[in-house]
């Protein structure tokens, strides 16, 4: 999972992320794309930063030499809403793009992308992840929110490893938080720090968790 957040806790200002982080985290945001096998987002934030996956050209080589696509695979987790493509998530194709939810509207999309509807009123993470593992051999899944989305994957023990930036920022207005407030998480859900990394204020950490 990999997030970044103002000094006071938000994830998103004016509804977006990506303002946020400078462009180191930037830099982090497509490396650590580049290794993996699909980016995770929710709907909401699919449409709210008009998500692309696209990583560096000299990054792409670098997967393309180890047998893998150019880009990650980009994956949409949806509830029972509908779930809008926007021009450059239609081009991707149905090999690139893989969508989840609850709601049968969406196998109209099944022109563009891969679309698989759950009988959950929200996709389980488990059921996301063992699609993804057994039905498109993709084992290496980076999870980029929403909050609700994060939520649901950390209740579900689905989450090891937390990739969190501190922006240098405070907005002190309301703003998306990292996780959704939930009542459902282990009591003795707990990180421990693996390693820490300051660039002109800006805080890179790594978390993994533990049991």
């Amino acid at each position: 999972m990999n997030m970044v957040t103002t000094v006071d806790g938000r994830a998103t200002i004016d509804g977006k992320a990506y303002p946020i982080g400078d462009d180191a985290d930037h830099y982090l945001m497509r490396r650590l794309r580049s290794f993996a096998d699909a980016v995770i987002v929710g709907a909401g934030t699919a449409r709210n930063e008009r998500v692309s996956v696209d990583i560096p050209e000299d990054m792409q080589h670098e997967r393309v030499a180890a047998g893998k696509s150019a880009n990650p695979r980009l994956v949409i987790v949806s509830g029972q809403g509908e779930v809008k493509l926007y021009k450059s998530l239609m081009e991707l194709g149905k090999e690139n793009l893989i969508i989840f939810g609850s709601n049968k509207s969406l196998l109209d999309l099944s022109d563009y992308a891969s679309v698989h509807v759950s009988s959950h009123p929200y996709p389980k993470p488990e059921e996301v992840i063992s699609t993804l593992r057994n039905q498109y051999g993709l084992t290496r899944l980076l999870l980029e929110g929403g909050p609700k989305l994060n939520a649901a994957f950390i209740e579900s023990g689905s989450v090891n490893e937390l990739f969190w930036t501190i922006a240098p920022k405070v907005i002190g207005k309301e703003g998306l938080p990292m996780v959704m407030p939930t009542s459902n998480l282990p009591v003795k859900t707990q990180l421990q720090l693996v390693s820490l990394y300051v660039s002109d204020s800006e805080i890179f950490t790594r978390y993994k968790f533990v049991e």
